[in-house]
């Protein structure tokens, strides 16, 4: 999902890197991972999206 402008027009984009466990059951093929931010004030709602889990 792309991120709208920053100030300065510059589109502001962050990746981030999850691991899981060994341990993790083989039945658990996506998550749910959820973000929000609060900068200067301003708060930005939690947006949630699914990833699947690669083995």
């Amino acid at each position: 999902m792309p991120l709208e402008n920053g100030p300065d027009g510059r589109v502001v984009n962050h990746l981030f890197r999850f691991s899981v466990g060994k341990g993790l059951s083989a039945d658990v093929t996506s998550l749910d991972v959820s973000a929000g931010a609060l900068a200067d004030g301003h708060y930005a709602e939690p947006e949630t999206i699914k990833v699947a889990v690669n083995r």
